[in-house]
Order: C-alpha cells, then structure tokens, then sequence
C-alpha cells in the first residue's frame, strides 16, 4: 500500500537533481556550455552512452534547462548561468544543495 503523503517524483524534479550533481562535479574553475550539460543529462536520462544522444533527447533537454531549470537555479545561487554565452558553472549553493540531495537519496532510494 502506498502512503497517501507520497508522491513520486516528476521528471523536472528528477531534471533538476541531475543539473545540481552534474554542475557540483565541475572544478570551481571552470564551466560548461549549455549544449554539453543537455547531452549529459539526456544521456543519464535514457541511459546511454553519450555519443548516442538524439538530437531530439538533447534538444529536449535543452529547452527545458534553458526555459525553466537555469533561471531558477540561477536565482537560487545553485548555478551562475551567463545568459549570452550559455555557459553554466558552480554557484555559492551548490555544495549544501548536492550534500542535501545525496543524504536523502541515501534515506529514500528509488
């Protein structure tokens, strides 16, 4: 029987786990262009090796990184997200943010 309280993840929420785990592995140095991070995401998602993304999976992914997940993780400190170049890299909150998710993952596996 399922808790009445559960809800099953939604794949934006799922999308935005994967930018934070993505995102914290980046070298405080250096960033990664928009189209990258899509592949990535899009390979994890459908779990295949990267140089097998379609076109169609990453631009999917793309859109969605691009319309709805930046400017919310921008304005969250999570990611620092340059508009014109696209280039995403490691926020303030990253860390705290990673360290949060990986604990409850641990607590409540899928």
């Amino acid at each position: 029987m399922v808790n009445a309280g559960f809800r099953s993840p939604r794949a934006s929420d799922v999308r935005h786990r994967l930018v934070v785990g993505e995102v914290a592995a980046l070298d405080a140095k250096n960033g990664m262009a928009l189209g990258e991070l899509a592949e990535r995401i899009a390979a994890i998602e459908n779990g295949i090796e990267r140089c097998r993304v379609a076109a169609g999976q990453r631009k999917s992914v793309y859109v969605s990184l691009l319309q709805c997940h930046f400017p919310k993780l921008d304005d969250a400190d999570v990611i620092e997200w340059d508009r014109r170049s696209g280039a995403v890299s490691r926020g303030r909150s990253v860390d705290e943010l990673a360290a949060l998710i990986d604990a409850i993952e641990g607590v409540c596996p899928d």
